[in-house]
């Protein structure tokens, strides 16, 4: 097994770990407040590159929330996606899930239900800056509404 040491805020985790044919297994599930990471982590994407800087490629989480609900949640780790940027570092794509928990905004909602509000009120936000006058800035939050 190989090990990933990470920090999370004052605590280190030390993840052990074994990496086969496109799966990372956890020795236990991650725990980081009242989230939970199930163990298996697939790499999912193109099977014809090794290279780990194929953009295609892309990280499959399973995360429970503190209600017992679990979403499937990917991360697209050399382009990023809406939620977190990419990570770009020598140091192998294994390190990049640490960057993931540490920085993806999941992990700061209490949960599943908190994060999408979040998602939601972002995207209001985001008229206000976008938006040349009022009523297109009131058109596109009843766009944002009706798709709820």
């Amino acid at each position: 097994m190989a090990v990933i040491n990470m920090q999370i805020d004052t605590k280190v985790l030390q993840l052990l770990y074994e990496y086969h044919d496109g799966v990372i297994t956890f020795a236990n599930d991650i725990v980081i407040g009242k989230w939970v990471i199930l163990r298996v982590v697939n790499i999912r994407g193109p099977r014809t590159s090794g290279y780990k800087y194929n953009f295609d490629n892309y990280f499959e989480f399973v995360i429970r929330d503190d209600q017992g609900i679990e979403r499937i949640q990917t991360w697209y780790h050399n382009k990023g996606d809406q939620y977190l940027e990419c990570y770009w570092a020598e140091d192998g794509v294994v390190n990049a899930i640490p960057y993931f928990f540490k920085n993806h905004p999941v992990f700061k909602s209490r949960n599943w239900r908190d994060f999408d509000a979040s998602v939601i009120l972002k995207r209001i936000r985001e008229c206000f800056d976008t938006g040349t006058d009022n009523i297109q800035i009131l058109e596109s939050i009843k766009r944002i509404c009706s798709e709820i």
